[in-house]
């Protein structure tokens, strides 16, 4: 078959496969037929397609550094977070375990930005859920002495 009749069959709608063709394997257009070869003789790829450069020629190169975990992570507040989250409130209690969770993820991964950025929440969540437990004691307290000692107010 020839080049331009391969091209031709393929219409506007599978010119992008037409080219991810041409780009994985590569299209022979020196001569009449149409010669597929694979680039530089690479096994066919088993798990992920290989990576193309914008030129679509060569395989990219992804480098991926992995950063080993902190040796002296921030404080996390998960005993905390899970105290004021039995003892006082637990809607925001809650949220102040995901985020004590979060610096340990991020100290695991080796990023001390995260692992301080969650760290701080993790601490501000714990407080307001404290803050909001003893409101609420408080609140409890004044209304139960209210109404007990209303009579003898009166």
């Amino acid at each position: 078959m020839k080049c331009d009749t391969l091209l031709s069959l393929a219409g506007p709608e599978m010119s992008i496969a037409v080219l991810f063709v041409h780009c994985a394997v590569g299209i022979d257009r020196s001569s009449n037929e149409a010669k597929v070869h694979l680039i530089d003789n690479q096994e066919p790829y088993q798990d992920e397609p290989p990576q193309y450069d914008t030129e679509g020629s060569f395989p990219a190169q992804q480098v991926m550094i992995r950063q080993p975990p902190l040796t002296d992570p921030p404080r996390d507040y998960f005993a905390e977070a899970i105290l004021v989250t039995i003892c006082c409130f637990w809607p925001t209690g809650i949220v102040a375990i995901i985020k004590a969770s979060e610096v340990q993820q991020a100290a695991a991964r080796g990023d001390r930005d995260m692992a301080e950025r969650s760290s701080v929440s993790a601490r501000k969540f714990v407080c307001l859920t404290l803050g909001i437990g003893v409101a609420c004691l408080v609140l409890v307290l004044l209304l139960v002495c209210s109404t007990r000692y209303s009579s003898l107010i009166c």
